[in-house]
């Protein structure tokens, strides 16, 4: 991909971000999940302890959630939401919360996150360029020690500039 879940990751991991929040949660959500795991795996991160929790129902698992959530400023992240339906099962879960409480999601498909929130600005994390990318493939793939002052071989470079061709700016396909 073009780097949605590492931006996420990054925000995430932040200092600052943990520390705005009583409770931060990460999900992956992939084209079949089921919400009732995903509810127990948010449950478990924000501390909730429920010996029996793995055999609640899903309504009940959102009602807990909303119990846990609806005092507190959280941070949840869906990594990866591919559907409109799929938001619709899970966002039920998540209360207003405290001022600032949010919920980010990464998705692949546009129409999930204008369909998520019509008056949010998604963030698209842009392609590489040919130059960005033949830079990152040389600085992770290629040892130091092939370079020499006048640059990599002819045939290093010719053929590592049309694998960056081929990838298409996908920082993640280099």
């Amino acid at each position: 991909g073009v780097g949605k879940t590492t931006l996420a990751k990054l925000v995430y991991n932040r200092f600052d971000v943990k520390r705005h929040f009583d409770c931060l949660s990460w999900a992956f959500i992939s084209q079949q999940f089921s919400p009732g795991d995903v509810f127990s795996g948010i449950l478990r991160e924000v501390g909730a302890k429920w010996e029996n929790m793995g055999s609640m129902k899903e309504e009940d698992l959102i009602r807990t959630l909303k119990d846990v959530l609806k005092e507190k400023r959280y941070l949840v992240v869906l990594d990866d939401i591919w559907k409109e339906e799929a938001w619709d099962s899970l966002k039920r879960a998540f209360p207003k919360g405290k001022k600032g409480s949010k919920v980010l999601f990464t998705t692949r498909v546009k129409e999930v996150a204008s369909y998520a929130d019509p008056r949010s600005s998604p963030v698209e994390p842009p392609f590489l360029t040919n130059e960005e990318g033949w830079e990152l493939l040389s600085r992770t793939a290629f040892p130091e020690d092939i370079a020499s002052e006048q640059g990599y071989a002819p045939e290093f470079e010719r053929i590592g500039k049309e694998i960056v061709r081929k990838c298409g700016g996908l920082p993640l396909a280099l």
